[in-house]
């Protein structure tokens, strides 16, 4: 990773765990990331590039959501990171127009709504 690029936290493809964009391979089912390696956005799971600054299909300023991530965890703890992870999409969605489906029914909501 070339000096001063910053880390990027995606999802590896395999099996989903967060990883940074500067790892070689994933810690948890061991797959090796090469240059045609494609990664999930860890928001929407859409396929992106290790090189991506935004998710082609949800939207997400990848490299807004890892500076707010790392500027909120000290040091690198998973639980903390997914707990950042949450919030950080729970304010996103707070601040755009886009629909989502609801979890629960399918329903497509805000994102803002206190239920269903």
């Amino acid at each position: 990773m070339a000096e001063g690029t910053k880390d990027i936290f995606l999802s590896c493809f395999k099996c989903g765990r967060i990883v940074r964009s500067r790892d070689g391979e994933c810690p948890r089912c061991g797959l090796k990331f090469g240059p045609g390696t494609l990664f999930e956005c860890p928001f929407c799971s859409g396929l992106i590039w290790r090189n991506a600054t935004q998710c082609s299909a949800c939207g997400i300023d990848l490299t807004e959501f890892s500076e707010s991530v790392l500027r909120t965890s000290s040091g690198f703890d998973m639980d903390s990171f997914v707990d950042n992870i949450i919030s950080t999409e729970l304010e996103q969605l707070k601040s755009t127009i886009r629909r989502v489906a609801c979890p629960g029914c399918g329903l497509m909501i805000r994102g803002d709504e206190e239920k269903c």
